[in-house]
């Protein structure tokens, strides 16, 4: 029986028709009317599911996310002092850390977005993704990244085992550590966001004196945070391979290089621009290496400026000799200095350190000076 028609009250708009057009290669997608009304649609039927059936798909979710604690106990099994106990901790943290996501993802919307921040994409689900999958994504996000938090620092992996083997077979205390992680990631995550507006007000509040302990805090917290993303590994990564071959610090890329064809010379180097100013022959070559390459083994000087967490010197001490300098060091191995205040020194002297303050550097003191993403 069809209800009665009320002239106040508008008709029902039916769906819009999903309109597909083809696209150039014969692919064929839906109009973006069509997809904007799916994703509307889609939110609220997620929602129902994820109440019905959230306590049901986060029973098994240990057994479907177990691929992820045989990668946290790998990097656990790195650690000595974590080796025996590498397996059995890492599956309780999974089964934990599900619980916990588990019961975030089913919060409230503004609630949900506020507490995962950093954690997952909780973007609208795709077009014709089922609440389920949409579940297992977003999951499998949370705990991917969590690992990833945990592995970055001994000292979280430290506390990671303690809380599994304090927590006497209740995991409370395991759970209070995976709320903390949680807590901790989304703080790091909004200073990181942060970072070019911490870095100005450490600018500035270095020209009266040293900056807060405070400020200084937060600074290097957001820039640790930003050191750990893969992208800025691997354009440091990037450094340190440009610098090792334009000095042909390998020793078998050196031998190609000066005795191979042009073939084998394919990039600029520290005898490039001497080569080309004279004949190109073998003996100028090895004379030209003998002169400008460093010796065989020996480590470069490298100034890092505004290097803050002393990354060269951390994992690559065995081609450069570092001198890691910022305006709020994060680590014990990085010295505190304003570039444009510091003096000059006479070739060969050395530097004039106070405690952590570097205060003088000598002229012609390093063969490299990195100023890494200084305009990012």
């Amino acid at each position: 029986m069809q209800p009665a028609w009320n002239p106040l009250q508008p008709p029902l708009r039916p769906a819009p028709r999903a309109q597909w057009h083809r696209q150039p290669g014969g692919e064929r997608r839906c109009s973006s009317k069509a997809a904007r009304w799916a994703a509307v649609v889609a939110v609220p039927a997620f929602n129902v599911a994820k109440k019905k059936a959230g306590g049901k798909i986060a029973a098994g979710a240990t057994e479907g996310f177990a691929y992820i604690a045989d990668r946290l106990s790998k990097g656990l099994r790195e650690r000595p002092w974590l080796k025996e106990t590498a397996e059995e901790v890492s599956l309780q943290f999974v089964r934990e850390a599900t619980d916990v996501v588990g019961e975030l993802l089913q919060s409230r919307p503004r609630q949900r977005r506020e507490l995962m921040d950093g954690l997952a994409d909780l973007r609208p689900p795709r077009q014709r993704e089922s609440p389920d999958r949409t579940w297992r994504r977003r999951m499998h996000q949370a705990l991917q990244n969590l690992c990833r938090f945990l592995l970055d620092s001994p000292e979280r992996l430290e506390g990671l085992s303690k809380s599994a083997s304090d927590s006497g077979g209740t995991g409370v205390r395991l759970r209070r550590f995976v709320t903390k992680a949680i807590a901790e990631k989304r703080r790091l995550r909004q200073l990181s966001r942060r970072f070019g507006q911490l870095h100005e007000e450490v600018l500035r509040s270095s020209k009266d004196g040293r900056p807060s302990e405070e400020l200084a805090s937060a600074y290097r917290d957001a820039a640790l945070e930003n050191m750990r993303k893969r992208w800025n590994v691997a354009f440091h990564e990037w450094c340190a391979e440009a610098i090792a071959y334009y000095f042909l610090l390998d020793l078998k890329e050196r031998h190609r290089w000066i005795y191979g064809t042009s073939g084998d010379r394919p990039r600029e180097t520290a005898l490039s621009a001497a080569l080309r100013q004279g004949p190109k022959v073998l003996q100028r070559r090895e004379q030209l290496a003998e002169e400008l390459l460093p010796k065989a083994g020996a480590r470069l000087r490298l100034l890092d400026m505004g290097s803050c967490a002393d990354y060269f010197g951390r994992h690559h001490s065995d081609r450069f000799d570092v001198t890691a300098i910022d305006l709020a060091p994060a680590e014990d191995t990085v010295l505190q200095c304003d570039v444009l205040d510091i003096k000059i020194g006479p070739p060969g002297s050395r530097p004039a350190v106070q405690g952590r303050q570097l205060k003088q550097l000598p002229a012609k003191g390093f063969d490299v000076v990195l100023l890494a993403l200084l305009l990012s």
